[in-house]
This record gives C-alpha cells, structure tokens and sequence, in this order.
C-alpha cells in the first residue's frame, strides 16, 4: 500500500476530500496512490501537512 493511500485511510480522510484540498483530481490522486506516478514535491509535502506527517515518512514509504 502507499504511504498516501495508508496514511489518508488512518486518518479516515476521503480521496475526494484530500483531492479537494491538494487541488488535484480524484483519479490524479488514485495513480499517486497506486504508484503508477510519482507525485510532485509540492503534493508530497501539502499532503503530508494534510495527513500530519512529515514529508520524509511519505518518501521513505513512497520509495520502498
């Protein structure tokens, strides 16, 4: 599982809700979190602000 997908889910935040807020669409978010694309820098660390995590535990999780 990627690390947004896992984080997103235990935090019980909706893909349509953390789109919204990345500014992305739903199914930009879903290749991010399938790992078809590598997401931005910007995404990475908007997302983990959003998620409260550090960008590093998105990348490490992202890169395994």
């Amino acid at each position: 599982m990627n690390a947004i997908k896992k984080f997103r889910e235990g935090n019980g935040i909706t893909k349509k809700w953390l789109a919204r807020q990345l500014g992305i669409s739903r199914s930009a978010l879903w290749r991010y979190e399938r790992g078809y694309v590598q997401p931005p820098k910007s995404v990475i660390f908007h997302a983990a602000s959003l998620l409260h995590v550090s960008p590093e535990e998105l990348t490490n999780e992202i890169n395994k």
